[in-house]
């Protein structure tokens, strides 16, 4: 990890994000109305952190918030802004959701220039930005901008005409996980929420005519993870009369359409079905998964069970957790078949493929390779006398560098180990579920 420089506003309580950020080498420089511009142009000249950031106190921040941003930045090196997506919270610091949740889907995980962001702002009026306190710049930006209106910054981190020459000539990156919530005074308070739910009634997105709705279904899916989820259903939808079929095009126009995703235009069917993409969805989000990814754009909203449908009826007041025709606890399609012969075979005839040694099995099935979690497994494990298994997750190409890290690490490790064998990304997971006696994962489902 790079070191942090930290500027704030002399008086400021900064000691809960010390307290909370302790993963992240901090250096904390405060700034007060006594200090000149070439006071901080000295210290810059002389800054050693690669990665600085600017305090807004009228923001409050997740936990680690420093550290999500800057993995960001060192995931994507040609990177100058990690940029948290941002909400509001009432004074109670409850949170309100933002008012730019359509962008959301468009906007997450990707690179922008930043005079495309501020483009965008300019042509919407909604501050997808927030302040200074939603970004991590690179020191690099520190060539765009003179150290006056840097020190005018920190003393005031949400001016957008200074903000706009920092992200000028930037490439910024929104990162999907909601790290900052400004604090919205208790006059505003209620006029943020009600201009909130009118603006977003408003987006209920059209969908193609309707008509007559014919027996065909169309399944959307852009990994195996996600075609693996859908299947059974297809299957039955099969034996039941139903014309079927698979696209990874997202916006396929159908007669049925079945989503699994993040991002999904259920506009472009008759007929749409949503399902979760996985158990531990937006698990930082719980119970309200639904204020990240809201289900009014569908017609039917399907749950994996009891825990998912506790967590809808805790939200099932605010619209945007309505489809059109109602929400059904139906269970979770992927694990079907782990009751039927079919299923046993296949585990068998996986077993046999690897040519596992001894009885015991250990799986590595992470949601994300990334800081050499593999190798620490393998060299952790690799002198006991169990069969390690590795199954990474499989990628749709947008995920680039996950799929550079899963391919370094398999180069690294193949072949070199006696007792170390690579299920492939594209597996279904359940199967490879049915080899293994303990699970060494991150976040992922298979947890679950």
């Amino acid at each position: 990890m790079q070191q942090i420089t930290f500027f704030y506003r002399e008086g400021a309580d900064i000691e809960q994000i010390l307290n909370t950020n302790e993963s992240v080498e901090i250096e904390s420089v405060s700034i007060s109305e006594q200090d000149s511009a070439e006071d901080l142009r000295e210290y810059l000249e002389s800054m050693i952190s690669k990665y600085f950031i600017i305090y807004d106190p009228d923001y409050v921040y997740a936990s680690d918030f420093l550290l999500q941003l800057e993995n960001s930045l060192l995931e994507f090196p040609e990177t100058d802004i990690a940029l948290t997506a941002h909400r509001f919270a009432d004074a109670g610091y409850h949170l309100i959701a933002p008012p730019y949740r359509d962008f959301g889907q468009g906007l997450y995980d990707h690179i922008y220039s930043g005079k495309s962001v501020f483009a965008t702002m300019d042509r919407t009026a909604i501050n997808i930005v927030g302040s200074a306190g939603c970004c991590l710049f690179h020191k690099r930006i520190l060539e765009y901008i003179a150290s006056k209106e840097l020190l005018e910054l920190i003393m005031e981190p949400n001016r957008k005409d200074l903000l706009r020459k920092m992200f000028a000539n930037a490439n910024v990156r929104y990162v999907e996980t909601i790290l900052a919530a400004r604090v919205a005074k208790e006059d505003t308070e209620k006029n943020l929420l009600n201009g909130y739910q009118q603006w977003e009634h408003t987006k209920t997105r059209p969908r193609i005519s309707q008509g007559l709705i014919k027996k065909e279904i169309t399944f959307i899916y852009t990994d195996m993870g996600e075609y693996y989820n859908v299947l059974p259903i297809a299957q039955e939808a099969e034996k039941r009369g139903y014309r079927i079929a698979f696209t990874e095009n997202l916006k396929q126009p159908c007669e049925i359409g079945i989503y699994c995703q993040h991002e999904y235009y259920p506009e472009n069917a008759k007929f749409s079905v949503i399902l979760l993409h996985d158990m531990m969805q937006d698990f930082n989000h719980w119970p309200n998964l639904w204020e990240m990814e809201p289900w009014n754009h569908f017609d039917l909203g399907i749950l994996p069970g009891k825990a998912w449908a506790d967590r809808w009826k805790k939200c099932g007041a605010l619209y945007y957790a309505n489809p059109r025709y109602g929400v059904f606890a139906f269970g979770y399609p992927k694990s079907d078949m782990l009751n039927t012969q079919a299923f046993k075979d296949s585990v068998e005839s996986l077993r046999k493929k690897l040519g596992l040694k001894y009885e015991g099995t250990v799986l590595y099935a992470p949601s994300y390779e990334e800081n050499g979690s593999e190798d620490d497994f393998v060299k952790a494990l690799s002198s006991m006398e169990v069969n390690l298994v590795v199954k990474q997750a499989h990628w749709y190409a947008g995920y680039s560098q996950y799929i550079k890290n899963i391919a370094e690490m398999r180069k690294m490790h193949e072949g070199k180990y006696d007792n170390l064998y690579y299920a492939e990304p594209e597996e279904n997971i359940m199967t490879v579920l049915g080899l293994c006696d303990l699970v060494v994962s991150d976040e992922s489902n298979v947890m679950i």
